[in-house]
């Protein structure tokens, strides 16, 4: 896609992050696909840098909305792994227009039924746990998948409890199929290969709509941008030109 001066059409792409994590797990992907596209990650309420504020869905949709508008760039397309992809899901549902391109990754669950008690399980566990506990499981996970130096780089920016929590907790009981299928933009599912919960639902949100487009990151998990980053990054790449070359980016 071109301008009508005959540029090149570079999208936006915003990296969205997983729960309790920040924008510092998507430093692979920062400096791969930066070197194509304008590329931004941000920390969402209640992470990193914003771990004072408290993690809505819609105080996240707004962040995301916030960078758009501050980058004053033209066609945007999110990535989003875990929770960042829920997120990505809810904004392009409510901001239609604005993006024209999702990948998602880690995000094909839907919290109702057993898996929605699980979750909230899960949440009861995180208000009982003591913080300290908490980031030194969640240093030793990232340290079991990621370079040495990225688990410092998200150690240093900043782990949150608090937002593992409310990010989870935001999740159980929405309808993201409806949300997913409400999207006009195209679609990339991208999960890990031995991310066997959300690799058994993703049929389901792929059966959603007839233009999603579906890959896998061989031999990796549920973080597969931080334990395969060259292969999520070709592959989002390809992804994002293929929107580029066949006119998407509008």
């Amino acid at each position: 896609m071109r301008t009508e001066n005959g540029e090149r059409v570079r999208p936006l792409v915003i990296l969205l992050h997983g729960a309790g994590l920040n924008r510092a797990m998507w430093q692979p992907q920062l400096e791969s696909l930066g070197r194509e596209h304008k590329v931004v990650a941000v920390d969402l309420p209640g992470h990193g840098q914003l771990r004072k504020d408290r993690f809505t869905l819609d105080a996240a949709m707004q962040r995301v909305e916030d960078t758009v508008v501050q980058e004053n760039s033209g066609p945007v397309v999110l990535v989003g792994l875990s929770l960042g992809g829920y997120v990505a899901m809810a904004h392009a549902a409510k901001y239609n227009k604005s993006v024209a391109g999702l990948v998602l990754s880690g995000c094909c669950v839907q919290y109702f039924g057993i898996i929605g008690a699980l979750a909230r399980a899960n949440v009861f566990a995180l208000r009982c746990t003591p913080r300290v506990l908490f980031e030194g499981l969640q240093k030793k996970m990232l340290s079991s998948v990621a370079a040495p130096s990225e688990v410092e780089a998200i150690v240093q920016n900043g782990l949150s409890i608090s937002g593992a929590r409310d990010g989870m907790n935001a999740v159980i009981g929405k309808d993201f199929i409806a949300m997913f299928k409400s999207c006009a933009a195209p679609v990339l599912l991208l999960n890990g290969e031995r991310d066997v919960l959300n690799r058994k639902h993703e049929s389901t949100f792929a059966g959603a709509r007839r233009d999603v487009k579906r890959s896998v990151v061989l031999g990796a998990g549920h973080l597969c941008s931080l334990e395969r980053p060259d292969n999520f990054s070709e592959i989002t790449g390809q992804f994002i030109k293929q929107l580029v070359d066949t006119s998407s980016l509008t």
